[in-house]
């Protein structure tokens, strides 16, 4: 099951209460026959994390920062199922 998901973009930031959540575009094309064309929409929340350069030139993302907002849960289960496949 390769390449089920296309065409995935962030199409927006909100702020959701306390925390910032990312609005994704994606399609999926087990469903191109529908009225979207198979695309959807999805809200994940964002933790945004500090970026730091390592000595090497590589840059890294500061893992040691942790809120409550840490997770990104998809909240379709055919996006769940196409990662885990």
């Amino acid at each position: 099951m390769k390449d089920i998901i296309k065409n995935i973009e962030i199409i927006q930031f909100a702020g959701d209460g306390d925390k910032t959540v990312a609005l994704i575009s994606y399609q999926d094309t087990r469903n191109v026959d529908d009225i979207n064309n198979g695309f959807n929409t999805i809200q994940v929340p964002v933790n945004i994390r500090e970026i730091q350069e390592s000595p090497r030139g590589n840059m890294l993302v500061n893992q040691s920062v942790k809120k409550e907002n840490d997770c990104c849960h998809m909240c379709i289960e055919d996006i769940d199922e196409c990662i885990n496949s």
